[in-house]
């Protein structure tokens, strides 16, 4: 996922946050919005209670190869976000 694909700024994670629709799941929150880009973002966060460092980031590297290979599958008018709930599986 190259950089302009990604949500970097604070105030544009709240702007989502805040105003965009959300989809829950038991392990996710995944919020979406509108935007006038031409090709669709996506922010990852989670808690620090998610884990350790080298399992958030194990967690954010899979989520992102996820969206590289599955790219198509998403609008390109929309900004996404997605929230780890809970901590998840450690084999992962």
């Amino acid at each position: 996922m190259n950089t302009k694909m990604r949500i970097k700024s604070a105030d544009e994670f709240n702007d989502i946050i805040k105003t965009g629709t959300k989809i829950y799941s038991p392990f996710f929150i995944i919020y979406y919005k509108d935007k006038k880009l031409d090709n669709p973002r996506f922010g990852i966060t989670q808690a620090k209670k998610f884990g350790k460092a080298y399992k958030r980031n194990r967690y954010r590297r899979i989520l992102r190869e996820i969206i590289r290979t599955n790219i198509k599958v998403f609008k390109n008018e929309y900004d996404y976000m997605n929230y780890e709930r809970k901590p998840g599986d450690a084999t992962i």
